[in-house]
């Protein structure tokens, strides 16, 4: 019961810090905020891209 506190108040915590650094805004202004075209070899661009995508869906 306890761990189910603690990672509720965390999500809490975490919400209201992207609420309050405006996060949603430059989510949604800045689709890609990665650097995977200068970091990554061709070939793995694309599949960092998708591994990121699923990462953070809700």
């Amino acid at each position: 019961m306890l761990s189910k506190r603690t990672n509720m108040v965390y999500r809490a915590n975490m919400l209201l810090n992207y609420i309050k650094a405006d996060s949603y805004k430059y989510k949604i202004l800045d689709a890609k905020t990665h650097n995977f075209a200068l970091t990554l070899p061709e070939e793995l661009q694309a599949q960092a891209d998708e591994n990121v995508e699923i990462y953070l869906q809700p």
